[in-house]
């Protein structure tokens, strides 16, 4: 299959519009989270805790490429969106758990539950998107 007509493909797979809603909605999400680590970070004197920050950035980078993959149809986006979200969603759980969130509680549980929520939706998507090469 020529590159023509993997486009032509691509142009004529339409995605649901909760789909794409949901896609642009956690890009948007993860830029502004994303952001929110970048500035954190460099507000940051102390190494690990940088390095947590910018490992964090990163998870939502990642957020970021797998919601615009799944917007344009793709199915490797799910997985590239997933991986981090779990990872993320686990070590935020276990701050609030340990106490580690108390001057930040209620953002840390509206986050988590946002992330959780929005895995859940995608995983309703799942099925309506392809594996498309380019």
């Amino acid at each position: 299959m020529n590159t023509e007509e993997k486009s032509d493909e691509i142009k004529k797979y339409n995605l649901p519009g909760g789909l794409k809603i949901l896609s642009i909605l956690s890009m948007i999400g993860s830029v502004f989270i994303g952001l929110i680590m970048l500035t954190l970070a460099g507000q940051q004197r102390v190494d690990f805790i940088l390095f947590l920050y910018i490992c964090l950035t990163a998870a939502f980078v990642l957020k970021f490429i797998g919601a615009l993959k799944m917007y344009k149809g793709k199915k490797s986006g799910y997985k590239i969106y997933m991986i981090p979200n779990v990872i993320i969603n686990i070590l935020l759980i276990l701050s609030i758990i340990r106490g580690d969130q108390t001057a930040q509680i209620e953002f840390a549980i509206i986050l988590s539950l946002s992330m959780i929520m929005f895995a859940v939706f995608f995983y309703t998507f799942k099925e309506n998107l392809k594996w498309i090469y380019q």
